[in-house]
């Protein structure tokens, strides 16, 4: 019959196996959308220096890369050119092209405030992941240390194999959020780089 701790270390690896399996998809989902190469070795920290953007200025950044803009702007023009003419030809026509220009400077308005809205927040994610990947990574030198010094204290007779495994569980869950918060990090900045309207990690 199974005593307590040896119920708690089957439980405990248990949770580990399946702990193990969502940490591999996030290291292949991050491999996937980072283009580093499978047999490259990750090297912990993983280095990238954070990026200041102004919001403002991104913001403009993205307006002028959105071709639904662009074709907004054009139907603009073009009903402006064409309201000359319809002044000329008949107050109604006139009326129907000032009414579709105020329409596209609406729609214009709403698209403007949408992206910056948009840029906004994210930002705001890329900014709190980077926080979260610095003290991800000061937690899971925590919980490296502790894991070290608890196998070095079993070796002694000193820890038990359930703080060990125990321990080990904490860690590989410490070392998941890291690669997390990097990976959401690096996929923020690469959607601000590349004005990437709308999309998310």
């Amino acid at each position: 019959m199974l005593d307590v701790d040896e119920v708690n270390i089957l439980h405990n690896e248990r949770a580990i196996n399946e702990n193990t399996c969502s940490y591999e998809a996030s290291i292949n989902a991050i491999v996937r959308d980072t283009g580093i190469v499978s047999e490259a070795k990750i090297k912990l920290p993983l280095s990238s220096d954070k990026k200041s953007y102004n919001p403002e200025t991104k913001t403009w950044e993205l307006i002028n890369k959105h071709s639904g803009y662009q074709q907004i702007l054009n139907y603009i023009s073009s009903y402006q050119e064409y309201k000359d003419s319809a002044k000329r030809s008949s107050y109604t026509s006139y009326r129907q092209t000032e009414i579709q220009i105020e329409y596209y400077k609406l729609q214009k308005e709403e698209l403007e405030d949408s992206i910056r809205t948009y840029v906004t927040k994210a930002i705001n994610s890329y900014e709190k992941a980077i926080k979260s990947r610095e003290a991800s990574w000061k937690e899971l030198q925590v919980k490296e240390n502790q894991y070290n010094a608890l196998v070095t204290k079993h070796k002694y007779k000193r820890a038990s194999q359930l703080d060990v495994t125990k321990s080990l569980y904490e860690k590989e869950a410490a070392e998941l959020a890291y690669y997390q918060s990097c990976y959401e990090s690096v996929i923020w900045q690469d959607i601000l780089d590349n004005c990437i309207y709308g999309a998310t990690p």
